[in-house]
């Protein structure tokens, strides 16, 4: 019996020790450029403004390429998930080549467009190797913690306990944003995985829970409570007594990292674990801000009204609603809202394709979640991941948690972990013959991903840019450039 007919021979063996080589680099690459991307987009992104200030997103743009080239997400995932990626990437540079605000609004349509393909590449990962679920899902506590660290040295140095913990994002409610999913991954990861990767678990759900109640952000908190439970009620159908334990041991740990750290030797005098929460409740009561959250997505909804295709443009929503609100409406650069801003800013062209994916995962994540508690079959993969991004999606309906790129990317991610169990091509289409459609998809996607770093090296911290009534660009009627650069509201 020759080699080549022997049921143990290699489908192919390597001629030469250069192709061993090309064969490890070609098994590890998607591994090696997914957590790349995944860590730079949750690390350094987020560490520069919120991934605002000038050149970081080029290098997150760049690496999530190199992930969708390693990874080759048309391979294993579904036409409609990867379609979902290219419209939305080709949507948000249409709305800066036409919408009134013009291509000085490209950086977010950059953020877009890297927020579009950055689960596209996690979901493939994940699909060709399962194993990796866990690792790549480990960083996201890790994350949690780093960015609390972060925040705690200029809340600490401020001296004032009751002040909100704001981060690297400088504003308590995207600050807490970020660290929810990491606090909940994390406290999964403690109560079921091993080791090195339960203790970063921990680590993560401690000090993410502790951020997000010192960053006084209600919503936030609300979310939280509603992860714990979803984790309280899946280790329940798991009948796991030692993820019972352990989830118990750490909520004790967070509720006396949280108390000690607001006290001596941190602070000269005991403060209040709900000092924050009650002294911001007392400035901006929670009535009061639903109110200004009513007007902001109402203005939105005129914007929309006034430019239904286009929309009118990115960093837009003050200049357009000026003259078409009532003039003691507060104005905002933001519509508290990621789904109406993504309407407002990009009109259909950019909505229908956004809207459209944001709502098929949301509604295969609720799938997956009901479905996994009901049948007693919770796992990371089918009912935390889950979980985690309709929280993340709740979360975004009241505030502007994806007008900065590490928000946005983050629930990427979290979308692309948790879809990736339930997302995947019919085997019957696998063969892909020469460079067919399906395949330029890829190049597709490295070119919109080239045009995002060029377009994000100036960073994308202006919030208001000057709109113009007949999109040419000698017809500027309404400048703001040099409104206030804030993320409070601007009132008239």
């Amino acid at each position: 019996m020759t080699v080549a007919s022997s049921p143990f021979a290699l489908d192919r063996q390597p001629v030469s020790a250069l192709d061993g080589v090309r064969e490890r680099v070609a098994a590890f690459a998607p591994l090696v450029s997914v957590l790349a991307m995944v860590a730079y987009w949750l690390g350094p992104l987020a560490w520069a403004d919120g991934g605002r200030d000038p050149h970081v997103m080029t290098v997150g743009a760049m690496l999530t390429a190199l992930a969708i080239l390693a990874t080759r997400p048309h391979q294993v995932l579904s036409n409609a998930f990867v379609g979902m990626s290219a419209g939305v990437s080709l949507s948000a540079f249409a709305v800066a080549l036409w919408a009134p605000t013009g291509w000085a609004g490209s950086s977010s349509a950059a953020r877009y467009a890297c927020a579009a393909w950055a689960p596209a590449a996690v979901a493939a990962l994940v699909r060709r190797r399962p194993a990796s679920l866990e690792p790549v899902a480990a960083l996201l506590p890790l994350a949690a913690a780093a960015e609390f660290a972060q925040g705690w040295l200029g809340w600490w140095g401020g001296g004032d306990p009751t002040h909100g913990m704001v981060g690297t994002f400088y504003w308590h409610n995207p600050f807490a944003a970020f660290l929810l999913p990491g606090a909940l991954v994390g406290l999964w990861l403690w109560m079921t995985a091993r080791r090195a990767i339960a203790m970063i678990g921990l680590l993560g759900f401690v000090f993410g829970s502790t951020g997000i109640v010192y960053s006084t952000s209600r919503a936030t908190l609300a979310c939280l409570g509603a992860g714990v439970i979803v984790a309280a009620v899946a280790v329940g159908t798991r009948a796991d007594r030692t993820a019972a334990v352990r989830g118990l041991l750490a909520l004790v740990a967070a509720a006396v990292v949280v108390k000690l750290i607001v006290g001596p030797p941190f602070f000269a005098h005991a403060g209040s674990v709900t000092g924050g929460i009650a002294a911001r409740a007392a400035g901006e009561p929670l009535a009061q801000n639903g109110l200004y959250r009513l007007d902001f997505w109402r203005e939105a909804l005129v914007v929309f009204k006034a430019h239904p295709v286009i929309g009118g443009g990115y960093h837009s929503l003050v200049a357009e609603s000026i003259g078409r609100v009532p003039r003691d409406w507060p104005l905002s650069p933001f519509a508290h809202n990621g789904y109406l801003q993504a309407l407002a800013t990009g009109g259909l062209v950019l909505s229908v394709p956004f809207l459209g994916a944001a709502f098929s995962l949301i509604a295969v994540s609720a799938r997956s979640l009901v479905t996994g508690l009901v049948r007693r079959r919770a796992t990371l993969a089918t009912v935390v991941l889950p979980a985690v991004f309709l929280l993340a999606c709740a979360h975004s309906a009241v505030d502007f948690d994806w007008a900065y790129p590490a928000n946005m990317g983050l629930t990427g991610v979290v979308g692309g972990l948790a879809l990736a169990a339930r997302d995947r091509r019919p085997e019957a289409r696998k063969r892909d013959g020469g460079l067919s459609l399906r395949s330029g998809i890829v190049g597709v996607a490295v070119l919109l991903l080239a045009l995002a770093a060029w377009c994000g090296r100036n960073g994308d911290l202006r919030q208001n840019l000057p709109v113009r009534s007949d999109h040419s660009a000698s017809a500027i009627v309404k400048d703001t450039t040099r409104m206030a650069d804030s993320q409070v509201t601007t009132a008239r």
